[in-house]
């Protein structure tokens, strides 16, 4: 499954990177970056360690994919994942952990908001590995 969705992202990439924008900014205390799906805009906040750097920009890239796929300011938002692999990677260890930082930080958000950050906090690990040190899955 996660060689299906890092798939999925490469392969809208080159529509995605052909557009984007990536800006450095100072930003709240906290945030660590952002995807502007109006100006097609990434931001990695500064004064980031390089790591944290690598994973925010892989973090805002699965952003600016699913935007490229189905648009991310919507409430009609069809995640890459389907409903049953969403269910599948959340009993996982990694899944559990994701929830329970959802839960914590996006209390109270509609579900297509979860929907958006579980992928992006699930994945971006192994998007990050894959881009900036060549791992494969």
């Amino acid at each position: 499954m996660i060689s299906q969705f890092i798939a999925t992202v490469l392969a809208l990439l080159p529509i995605v990177t052909g557009n984007i924008q990536v800006y450095e900014r100072i930003c709240t205390p906290g945030l660590y970056g952002q995807y502007q799906a109006d100006t097609n805009a990434l931001i990695v906040c500064a004064g980031l360690t390089p790591d944290d750097a690598e994973l925010t920009l892989a973090h805002e890239l699965i952003h600016a994919v699913q935007d490229a796929k189905d648009g991310i300011n919507n409430a009609t938002f069809a995640p890459i994942l389907t409903e049953k692999q969403r269910e599948q990677l959340a009993t996982t260890p990694h899944g559990v952990w994701v929830n329970e930082q959802l839960t914590e930080s996006y209390r109270g958000k509609p579900d297509y908001i979860l929907d958006l950050e579980f992928e992006a906090w699930y994945f971006e690990e192994y998007l990050h590995q894959l881009i900036f040190h060549g791992a494969q899955f």
